[in-house]
């Protein structure tokens, strides 16, 4: 057998990018994320409803045989001129040759729908076959496929660069409630207080007449860095929010963010151990503040990444 970017042809072309993920992971919920319109171009089959369609064989020259069922992979566009192909099922050998954990067992290849052959799509209105993606474009799809493997404890394949990337899913430790109340500085140091006992206001500018307050509580602490939560009003709301009703998600955005001190290990894939240790204490921290919050003024919350976060965890 062959790797898997070697079994897709035209996939595996140098430069070929792959999200590789578990298998219940739903990778329409992850684009729609960073992609409100992405949508099934095709949708995939898989070999459960294939063998379900199958009908059996009748009539004695067919007796001992029968139809093979097939999956077929979907074709997801995110932007116009990008789709992701699949799931296409991983092998034992491609668990070796790309030094994957083995519960990465379905792969999306990223392509340019400049690059499809001539008819396909074709039979699908709407495809965007042919389509040229903007450098913007590209570059955001490639940030969302690190972010989604991240959030799906899932790996980047590049082909042609050696190992898969396996980005740190505990690295997201930060969370944005994006909520219709805005609550005034004390009593959202109040709920603050109820986790971290020694959050202090350091900002409560005089708000204009009528407007939102704006302010800051910040918690310092001993060896891990800074907690703090920032009430701002935005004006316009992430893709993974726009879609929901005004009162589940409103202009008013509280961020609660860990300063870690240290800038070097906080934007890290390979944080030194002290910054390990130092987050293993504080994410838990950040979650709960984030929690009350939430159960205070209700709304949608989201990790760092851009992700909807529910119950606590990453959704």
């Amino acid at each position: 057998m062959t790797a898997l970017l070697d079994r897709l042809g035209s996939d595996g072309r140098t430069g070929a990018r792959v999200l590789a993920v578990p298998a219940h992971v739903d990778v329409v919920t992850l684009a729609r994320a960073w992609f409100p319109d992405a949508a099934w171009e095709v949708e995939p089959v898989s070999h459960a409803t294939a063998a379900s369609r199958i009908l059996p064989l009748r009539g004695a020259r067919f007796r001992g045989m029968s139809a093979q069922p097939e999956a077929v992979p979907g074709v997801l566009r995110l932007t116009p001129g990008q789709v992701l192909t699949g799931p296409h099922p991983l092998t034992a050998e491609d668990t070796v040759t790309y030094a994957l954990p083995p519960r990465h067992v379905d792969a999306f290849v990223l392509r340019d729908t400049q690059d499809e052959h001539p008819g396909d799509l074709a039979e699908h209105p709407g495809g965007p076959v042919g389509t040229d993606p903007s450098p913007q474009d590209r570059d955001r799809v490639r940030a969302w496929l690190v972010a989604a493997a991240r959030r799906a404890h899932g790996a980047v394949l590049d082909h042609g660069a050696g190992p898969a990337v396996v980005p740190d899913a505990a690295r997201s430790v930060d969370r944005t409630l994006f909520s219709a109340h805005p609550l005034a500085p004390h009593h959202a140091l109040a709920i603050v207080r109820t986790v971290m006992v020694q959050a202090v206001v350091t900002a409560s500018p005089v708000a204009a007449e009528g407007a939102a307050p704006g302010w800051t509580i910040a918690t310092e602490t001993p060896y891990d860095g800074t907690v703090e939560v920032v009430l701002a009003r935005v004006a316009a709301l992430p893709p993974a929010v726009q879609l929901l009703p005004w009162r589940e998600s409103g202009p008013y955005a509280y961020s609660v963010r860990w300063v870690s001190g240290s800038p070097e290990d906080q934007g890290s894939e390979h944080p030194s151990s002290l910054h390990l240790v130092a987050r293993g204490r504080i994410a838990p921290l950040v979650a709960r503040v984030a929690a009350a919050l939430e159960q205070a003024v209700e709304g949608t919350l989201l990790d760092e990444d851009g992700f909807v976060v529910e119950g606590g965890l990453t959704t």
